[in-house]
């Protein structure tokens, strides 16, 4: 797989994998694999055992993988012996999503190829598909057009189908889908057909036969009576002609499609209704100062770095490391004021000189708390909770980190000057520690 990877980036970008950061992992340690990287030239970069953090990009990009997955899993409603392509599917799913560090809602996809990317094959995993099946396939003219199979993801070209007849997986492109809500209880009149030519023969049924039907109040059992005699009789009808004629009974809309209707109705007045109060939120420094409001909460966070004695602003030194940093933006709603905050956060990931510091910092499970609340609701005591402003501002770095001049800090020469932060500042990885350990001192 790490060769498809590597050539598929040589013949991408026309330019080699230089390092590669990855975990322990047996296939990451293999003799074979070291080899190869020497042989290439590729740099082999190993995390510290049960550290994800020093690979945390990658860590948090499969656990969103992850829980789409296990979601997909459980509303299809299919073996968890799938999760395969799940995964697969909500990989693709992602790249083809929106994202944060992408500007003008630009998706990975889209970067990736250089083009817009249509997303009008998206379906519902597990799904029902019908599959054309050719002429040339069919056994006779009365033979099945389709064969009913489920969606499990896609190809360059078509889509991945679980064929149960055939039990394995099939590729196609001819494919009608069924995305209706799975959880209606619906019957198949094709059952009730009755066939002339087996009628004389023996079939076995029981007086009484027990269906459970979920509807979306609750669950409930029906007794359905099904006498021999009446059956019977009906066949015997059967071959006699019937008069066609219009039916007399009304028809309505079955009430969980009457529901689905609805539903969708309210999450469309809700989603605009959400859509109409959402005000923009800059994703960038340069769309900030081009709004209003913004340049003041930039202001504000900058002085109170200042005030803080963040950093000092030094002459760029040789042979150092020097990361850079990134503007966050916030706003919300108090007492019915638009409030807006802008944070200014490191760019921690590419530290290397943090990659072998202890940065564990204790939190807080929730079992914990629902414990201490019931010890004071048992001692009949009161609980008091505080918040610390820019709380991780507070703690010192045991080792400084030199960083570039933000944007928005006017007045200095950035090519020859860099901040020397000697407190924790957000994003740095060892900054929850130095916040842990401040706390611990004053405690």
């Amino acid at each position: 797989k790490f060769k498809m990877v590597e050539a598929l980036v040589s013949a991408k970008f026309d330019s080699k994998i230089s390092r590669f950061r990855c975990d322990n992992g047996g296939e990451y340690t293999s003799q074979q694999f070291q080899e190869h990287c020497k042989h290439n030239g590729i740099q082999l970069e190993y995390t510290v055992p049960r550290n994800p953090e020093q690979n945390g990009v990658s860590e948090r990009y499969h656990r969103t993988a992850l829980n789409m997955a296990r979601c997909m899993i459980n509303d299809a409603k299919i073996s968890k012996t799938f999760w395969g392509e799940a995964i697969r599917s909500a990989v693709y799913t992602i790249n083809r999503l929106p994202t944060t560090t992408l500007k003008n809602g630009r998706t990975p996809a889209e970067i990736w190829y250089g083009r817009k990317i249509d997303t009008s094959n998206i379906r519902v995993f597990g799904s029902t598909a019908y599959v054309h099946v050719p002429k040339e396939d069919r056994s006779s003219k009365f033979a099945d057009r389709s064969r009913k199979m489920i969606f499990m993801g896609y190809t360059p070209n078509g889509y991945r189908l679980w064929d149960p007849q055939r039990r394995k997986i099939v590729t196609a492109k001819s494919v009608v889908f069924d995305e209706s809500p799975r959880n209606s209880f619906s019957l198949d009149y094709s059952e009730f057909n009755h066939d002339p030519e087996e009628s004389g023969s023996e079939t076995s049924h029981s007086d009484t036969e027990t269906l459970k039907t979920e509807s979306s109040d609750s669950s409930s059992e029906s007794t359905v009576e099904t006498q021999d005699d009446d059956f019977e009789d009906a066949l015997s009808e059967s071959n006699k002609p019937i008069a066609l004629r219009k039916g007399e009974r009304k028809r309505e809309t079955p009430k969980h499609l009457q529901d689905y209707e609805l539903q969708g109705g309210v999450d469309l007045v809700m989603a605009l209704s959400a859509l109409l109060d959402t005000k923009p939120t800059p994703s960038s420094f340069d769309e900030a100062i081009q709004q209003p409001g913004w340049k003041a909460a930039i202001d504000e966070e900058l002085e109170n770095l200042k005030k803080n004695e963040t950093w000092h602003i030094v002459p760029r030194p040789q042979g150092v490391e020097i990361i850079d940093a990134r503007w966050v933006f916030r706003q919300k709603t108090v007492n019915g004021a638009d409030v807006k905050r802008a944070r200014l956060v490191a760019r921690g990931y590419k530290q290397k000189q943090a990659l072998e510091e202890e940065v564990y910092s204790p939190v807080a499970r929730m079992i914990t708390l629902r414990i201490l609340f019931s010890m004071a609701v048992e001692m009949d005591m009161e609980i008091h909770q505080m918040d610390f402003e820019a709380a991780f501002l507070n703690g010192t770095l045991p080792t400084p980190v030199y960083m570039e001049l933000p944007k928005g800090l006017e007045g200095y020469e950035k090519k020859k000057l860099v901040c020397k932060v000697t407190k924790a500042l957000y994003g740095l990885r060892n900054s929850p520690k130095c916040w842990n350990d401040c706390l611990n001192s004053e405690l």
